[in-house]
């Protein structure tokens, strides 16, 4: 779904119209059952609504994925995590040099995102991801290392772009169920 106007004539899609084809497509086209929604591009939550979104996909017993690049606060994650089923967390170096202190939240939301997952047995996990251009190999494997430090049940899988150019790690916690 998305929840940010692409016309750019208002900065995100009002609540209202997102509850509504909430209710249209799960109750009329699914009849009912459950969709699998997927939040990304640009970034999903920093739609002003974007918990209570969460929620209400939540009360309607919808299955949940949000990629992100974990910019928000702690709190928010922290609070975020109890309605989503998935969480893509991608680190992208570049940006995160930008602003001061956002490698350190996003290890922080990593890590209130995977407590939650060992106290809640439900279909939880969580996919992280270190965007890694050249010249930051190095930089990423420390902060490999920090996200190791997190929990125990976490696998990693390395791989490269089609172009060979950028190294991608994902760390993917394993599934609770």
């Amino acid at each position: 779904m998305c929840i940010r106007d692409s016309n750019n004539v208002e900065p995100h899609h009002a609540y209202e119209k997102i509850i509504q084809t909430i209710d249209k497509a799960v109750d009329h086209w699914a009849e009912g059952d459950e969709i699998r929604w997927n939040f990304g591009g640009g970034e999903p939550s920093m739609h002003p609504k974007f918990l209570e979104i969460l929620e209400y996909l939540n009360y309607k017993k919808q299955w949940v994925l949000v990629t992100t690049n974990g910019s928000r606060s702690k709190k928010f994650w922290s609070e975020a995590v109890k309605y989503i089923n998935s969480i893509n967390m991608s680190a992208h170096f570049g940006s995160m040099d930008k602003f001061p202190g956002n490698e350190r939240r996003f290890i922080e939301n990593c890590e209130a995102i995977i407590n939650y997952h060992k106290q809640v047995n439900k279909d939880h996990w969580i996919e992280i991801k270190l965007m890694t251009p050249p010249g930051y190999l190095d930089r990423a494997s420390e902060f490999k290392e920090k996200i190791i430090e997190l929990g125990e049940q976490i696998d990693f899988d390395s791989y490269r772009t089609s172009q060979g150019k950028d190294f991608h790690l994902v760390v993917q916690e394993k599934h609770h169920n």
